[in-house]
């Protein structure tokens, strides 16, 4: 079955009298519609690739959706005016009752200008009677059925602040112990800076967070979205985190899915828009999220992600919305509904969007899915067989060419270039028998390692040494000569010294001490011309 959750309804065409308004910065037109529930722009380029949902016009006529995206009009009023879009294909822009409300703006039809209050400035614009599409929120499916039950909820997918009016009684608290943790402002490139300012003054707009002063602050970080072109700003909370005392609520583990799946043969799955946002943290302890920039200071009024226990108090609230619905499976923002007929299965759905509306919560439109035989559900595929893995996840494997020769078999089975395996084993009559199993995934600049550089990844003492910024060791790779073999030297005497591993330091010993039996500081002494480790004079001592 083909499905598509849409978001947006076109309604009749009504002739009524209507006011444009330019970004100055684009020159792009815009229609001021205050009955229109979206906002919508036209597809910037031709070569854009729609979105497999689509939206539906009234007259059953599919509108291509290719996403949304954040910009800033400048409008003339001496203030930019951030927002979200969808990205549609139409002809005309659209702004609405929500842009309008947000900004506080005024529509004066009879002398075409938009009058913002605040700056108590007015904006010229065009006056235009004619047919333009009056546009309202609604998610919809190619199945009726379900179109029907989304226009009583149209709510669930109408974009709008996350500061309304809250419907639900729920914070998230933050309780800690020790002093504040605080941290400086982390320098970023200019695409960092400029996707976490849009960003930032979308959460501001939305209600999400506010500037903030506070003795508590944790630095910004950046990691690229899932498409690996667009940044993701957030907090790196992990110094507040080793101070928050732990939550016990239990995030659900997939496999006990298959309690649910027996005999359901229709999946319904349901995506919760900005799930975290949905929760407020407590006045009391906001300043505790702090989040510091090259910007500003700003507090998150909703949760965070990044931030300790967020998931269990949002695992504890949408229990408590979905409670005693047993057709329903929830990890985190996904909702699975599973039906054992098509009779059921509306009735399920409408019980779940009610439920969903009654707690103030929205939906990701572009991510749901409804009545389908089988969906993907947190990197599985659900359907009547149970949990299987997706295709696109066993593919390579699947169409893995099969070794035909021994040399084939060792290079697919070889690993030593990327991860790091060892087994403690016990000696019997018998032979080894293994008592435990190690392995590690090797960082990226790890793999660049020589196979001597690999095997001091295992000594503890090396590894401080080379990240500490405190100590009078000098200690850099050189190379052996007559050899490609590298190993870690000092050089800080003005001498090379060999650095010598836990394992090796007796052997050293030993063969000094047995030259001549010298004393304790006439070993010391050689040693320490040609070799260095740390407790070194403590070492021969003992």
């Amino acid at each position: 079955m083909t499905t598509a959750a849409s978001c947006s309804h076109v309604n009749a065409l009504s002739k009524k009298c209507r006011l444009f308004v330019f970004d100055k910065q684009t020159n792009q037109r815009y229609l001021v519609d205050s009955g229109a529930d979206v906002r919508i722009i036209p597809k910037p380029n031709k070569n854009m690739k729609p979105n497999k949902f689509e939206l539906f016009a009234s007259n059953d006529s599919t509108i291509k959706f290719y996403g949304q995206k954040l910009l800033k009009l400048v409008l003339n009023l001496l203030r930019s005016f951030p927002w979200n879009f969808i990205i549609a294909d139409v002809n005309t822009a659209i702004i609405g009752p929500y842009f309008l409300n947000k900004y506080e703006l005024i529509i004066d039809i009879k002398n075409k200008r938009l009058i913002d209050p605040l700056k108590k400035l007015s904006t010229k614009g065009e006056r235009f009677t004619g047919s333009e599409p009056q546009i309202q929120t609604l998610a919809a499916s190619l199945d009726s059925e379900y179109s029907a039950i989304l226009r009583d909820f149209a709510d669930l997918t109408r974009p709008r602040p996350f500061n309304e009016k809250i419907k639900h009684n729920t914070f998230h608290y933050i309780e800690t112990f020790g002093p504040p943790v605080h941290a400086r402002a982390r320098k970023l490139n200019p695409q960092q800076s400029e996707a976490a300012k849009q960003e930032f003054q979308y959460m501001l707009d939305q209600g999400i967070i506010i500037p903030s002063k506070s003795n508590w602050c944790s630095p910004l970080h950046m990691v690229f979205k899932k498409d690996k072109k667009l940044w993701r700003p957030c907090g790196d909370y992990r110094a507040l985190n080793k101070q928050k005392r732990p939550d016990r609520y239990s995030i659900p583990n997939l496999t006990s899915l298959n309690e649910n799946l027996k005999g359901k043969t229709i999946f319904t799955k349901l995506d919760i828009q900005r799930a975290y946002h949905h929760i407020p943290i407590h006045p009391a302890v906001r300043h505790k999220t702090e989040i510091i920039t090259n910007f500003g200071t700003f507090q998150f009024v909703f949760m965070p992600f990044g931030l300790y226990k967020v998931a269990q108090t949002w695992m504890r609230f949408i229990h408590e919305v979905l409670r005693s619905l047993e057709y329903c499976f929830v990890y985190l923002d996904d909702i699975l509904i599973a039906s054992t007929d098509a009779n059921s299965r509306k009735k399920h759905v409408r019980e779940v969007l009610q439920r969903l509306d009654d707690y103030g919560l929205t939906l990701n439109a572009s991510k749901c899915m409804f009545g389908c035989s089988e969906v993907p559900f947190v990197g599985y595929l659900v359907n009547k067989d149970g949990i299987l893995p997706l295709p696109e996840k066993v593919e390579l494997i699947a169409n893995y060419k099969q070794p035909t020769t021994d040399a084939d078999l060792a290079l697919m089975t070889d690993a030593s270039n990327f991860g790091l395996g060892a087994s403690l084993n016990e000696i019997t009559s018998d032979g080894f028998k293994p008592l435990g199993f190690f392995s590690k995934k090797l960082a990226p600049a790890q793999t660049k390692y020589s196979a001597f550089g690999r095997e001091l990844l295992g000594d503890e003492e090396l590894k401080a040494l080379l990240s500490a910024t405190n100590q009078t060791l000098q200690l850099k790779q050189l190379r052996m000569p007559g050899t490609t073999t590298e190993i870690y030297c000092d050089i800080s005497a003005g001498t090379v010294r060999l650095y010598v591993p836990h394992a090796l330091r007796r052997n050293v010993f030993l063969a000094v001490h047995n030259l001549s039996h010298p004393g304790i500081r006439a070993t010391a002494k050689i040693i320490s011309k040609r070799f260095v480790w740390t407790s070194m004079n403590k070492d021969i001592q003992s």
